[in-house]
């Protein structure tokens, strides 16, 4: 458990400085791109690649359930069997990928033609661009094998350096754009198509060079086949029910608010997702491990990490969002200067129910590790997208717009148990403890870590002064109380023993500078 405890932590860190990295880079691609292409074009790329957007979520997909496979046979060590299912998702890939050429050359270039809003001096360029963006999304579909075999060694650093080459690949040739006099847009389509088949190219060579599975010759296991299939579908159903719940708030928003409580909602979700994102490196980086634990049919172990993913995942997202909740109006007024009206609730809303939905990930991953999951996709399914139906009657009877994140809060709860009773029956999770050790203990936390924020907010005029005082004061008072009251002692010993080790590394290395 030591172990894989550091291997868990030096996989996390390795993914923050990645997180940090593709978002700084990814602000100003983004800033530069809508500069050099101009409103028009930008929003002529955004509309034609974003029809390509549910390949992105297959691949995610297929990727999560090569993933499990990959992950499940290591921890068995069968490496004739880890060939096979390598083997086995390429195959399934390229089904596919030929399935949705088929589609995107006939219904996506209908849609593009007859059904999209473009301007008629450039219907041929976006057509082009379309059939860029598809090649670009198979090409990211055949490579999603290559990653997950990456991912489950828990080689995290290649996948960090990949994605952040990615990220400065864009970045120069969005700056290349400034000085070429072509179609601005087809040649940054290109780019990016480019920079794909480079990353996969990369992703295959190391495969090759570190890795034995990842020889490719033809086979065909039918059954193997039909399993694999099988889970992916429906870890695919709970990705999809996941994307119509995000998409389905934006549309009840928009038919009963209009788009001034879109443009909330949108700014509240950035905040949002640019803090979750850091308790999701630490949950990707603890994936292969829980299920490497199943395969070896440690139960134990794997029960034990498992609590302690959700409760740090908690904790994670707890403690850098506390300082955003309690000053959630002025900071979105410093950030953004006009503020959309409900923005500051949209987003205490969305990180009461990011407490409760951050268990879901780690507890998922456990459920598809045992590969019996269609049950628990489907139920899970329903509960996530039980919110939209209920909201939809709440505004017709008048409801404000924060109502439909108050019926989320209530189904997450109801989601956290199903997930917990079906876990019981795969796993033999035991419910009490889980309740003991992880939501007593991190309510208790909660509890404690929020007294002294709230009274500063209380006590003190809010300026920008104070704002700043509030964040530096819940750091200063949150991170202690979470590693006396949330860790067990175990959990304080190993945190500090790793800061002790990062000092030493560090201070060691400067002593030696001359």
């Amino acid at each position: 458990m030591a172990l894989n405890s550091r291997k868990i932590l030096k996989n996390t860190l390795i993914l923050y400085v990645r997180q940090i990295f593709v978002l700084a880079i990814g602000l100003f691609t983004t800033r530069l791109t809508l500069q050099v292409l101009g409103v028009s074009d930008f929003g002529v790329y955004a509309a034609v690649a974003g029809f390509t957007t549910l390949l992105s979520l297959i691949t995610n997909t297929l990727s999560n359930g090569a993933q499990r496979f990959l992950t499940y046979e290591l921890g068995r060590g069968d490496k004739e069997q880890l060939n096979k299912v390598y083997i086995t998702s390429i195959n399934i890939q390229i089904l596919i990928s030929i399935i949705l050429l088929l589609i995107g050359e006939t219904f996506g270039t209908w849609f593009v033609f007859n059904q999209m809003t473009l301007p008629t001096e450039r219907l041929m360029t976006a057509f082009c661009v379309f059939q860029i963006a598809l090649l670009n999304s198979i090409v990211s579909l055949v490579n999603s094998p290559n990653g997950a075999v990456i991912i489950a060694h828990e080689e995290m650093q290649i996948i960090a350096i990949a994605t952040m080459v990615e990220s400065i690949l864009r970045l120069v040739s969005v700056i290349a754009l400034f000085f070429i006099s072509w179609d601005k847009l087809i040649i940054y389509a290109l780019a990016l198509f480019g920079i794909q088949c480079l990353k996969r190219l990369i992703f295959i060579r190391y495969c090759r060079l570190h890795y034995e599975e990842t020889k490719y010759k033809f086979i065909w296991d039918r059954e193997l086949f039909k399993s694999m299939l099988h889970i992916s579908g429906w870890i695919g159903l709970s990705s999809l029910a996941v994307t119509g719940f995000i998409q389905g708030i934006n549309i009840l928003l928009n038919i009963f608010f209009g788009p001034i409580v879109n443009a909330a909602y949108s700014v509240s979700m950035q905040a949002y997702s640019g803090v979750r994102a850091f308790c999701s490196n630490f949950q990707i980086a603890s994936n292969p491990q829980i299920v490497k634990l199943y395969s070896s049919g440690d139960l134990f172990n794997m029960q034990k990490l498992l609590f302690r993913v959700c409760k740090m995942s908690f904790f994670l997202v707890f403690t850098l969002s506390l300082p955003f909740v309690i000053n959630a109006e002025h900071v979105i007024q410093i950030w953004l200067g006009k503020v959309p009206e409900h923005s500051a609730s949209f987003l205490v809303l969305l990180f009461i129910y990011a407490y409760i939905d951050v268990f879901a990930y780690p507890l998922d991953v456990a459920a598809q590790a045992t590969g019996k999951v269609r049950n628990y996709s489907i139920f899970l399914s329903i509960g996530v997208l039980g919110t939209l139906p209920i909201a939809y009657v709440a505004y017709t009877l008048g409801a404000v717009p924060e109502s439909i994140y108050y019926i989320a809060i209530v189904l997450s709860w109801c989601c956290l148990f199903i997930r917990l009773i079906f876990l019981k029956h795969l796993i033999r999770i035991n419910l009490i403890d889980f309740c003991k050790k992880v939501l007593f203990k991190i309510i208790k936390t909660a509890l404690l870590a929020t007294i002294i924020p709230l009274m500063c907010l209380i006590l003190l005029d809010t300026n920008n002064m104070t704002v700043i005082f509030s964040f530096f004061i819940t750091y200063l008072t949150a991170i202690p109380i979470v590693m006396r009251v949330g860790l067990e002692s175990e959990e304080r010993q190993f945190v500090m023993a790793r800061i002790a080790s990062i000092k030493q590394r560090f201070y060691g290395q400067t002593n030696h500078i001359p």
